[in-house]
């Protein structure tokens, strides 16, 4: 029996993608790229910075996912806007410490920054329909 979609669940959905991302990024920039930092070169205290950014979106997506029951726009279109800022940040940090950064860094960061973006701008376009 296929189910049938729901408008409500839609949001719900992009709350918990975007909150998956932010776990995944989290730990990536705050546990495996600071252990390895030697090979990025992203200094420790950027990378705990751009963790703890992504740990607030967790927060954030958490309480978008549980307690907003309705009108989810406001909640999707300033989670995008988070999104969008925190790219730029990113991009602000990679050319801070451009000199520094290994290869391996720039390939993290743009894919990074790219899937990030992807996510922002769904957001954004589901929050404005």
């Amino acid at each position: 029996m296929k189910a049938k979609y729901n408008p409500q669940l839609q949001p719900r959905f992009i709350f918990l993608v975007d909150l998956a991302g932010a776990v995944l990024s989290a730990f990536l920039l705050g546990i495996v790229l600071v252990h390895w930092q030697f090979y990025f070169g992203m200094p420790k205290e950027s990378l705990y910075l751009l963790a703890c950014i992504p740990l607030c979106f967790v927060l954030y997506d958490i309480v978008c996912f549980f307690f907003i029951k309705q009108n989810f726009k406001w909640a999707l279109l300033g989670i995008a806007v988070l999104n969008f800022l925190y790219c730029l940040l990113s991009i602000y940090f990679l050319f801070l410490h451009a000199s520094s950064l290994s290869i391996l860094a720039w390939v993290y960061f743009v894919v990074e920054i790219f899937i990030v973006a992807l996510i922002a701008y769904w957001e954004w376009s589901q929050a404005i329909k």
